[in-house]
C-alpha cells in the first residue's frame, strides 16, 4: 500500500485537500495535525469542513501547544471564524497580557 507515501510525497511538495484524501490519509493527516507537524493542515482542518469534534480537537491542540511555530499565526487567521473566533480572541488576549506582566 502507497498511501502512506503517496501523503508524505504530497506534504513535501504541495498540500493535500483533507476533504479529499482516503481514510487511512486523514488518519496519518491527523496524527500529524496531532505533533503540530503542519502548520497548513492546521489551518486547513480548522477552516475546513471537517466534523465538529475533529475541528475542536484540532483547536484544543493548537491551544496547548501554543508555543510552536506558526501557532500564533493560526490563532490570529481563527478570530474571524465562527465557531471558534471568539475563543481565538480570548487566548490571543490573555497570551498578550501575560507578555505585558
Amino acid at each position: 500500500m502507497s498511501d502512506m507515501s503517496d501523503l508524505n510525497h504530497n506534504n513535501n511538495n504541495e498540500h493535500p485537500n483533507f476533504n479529499e484524501i482516503s481514510g487511512e490519509e486523514k488518519l496519518q493527516a491527523l496524527r500529524d495535525l496531532i505533533e503540530l507537524t503542519d502548520n497548513h493542515l492546521t489551518q486547513q482542518v480548522l477552516e475546513g469542513n471537517a466534523y465538529i469534534l475533529v475541528r475542536g480537537a484540532a483547536f484544543a491542540i493548537l491551544v496547548a501547544h501554543q508555543q510552536v511555530n506558526g501557532a500564533a499565526s493560526t490563532l490570529e487567521s481563527l478570530q474571524s471564524d465562527p465557531d471558534f473566533g471568539s475563543s481565538a480572541m480570548r487566548v490571543l488576549h490573555s497570551n498578550q497580557g501575560s507578555y505585558n506582566q
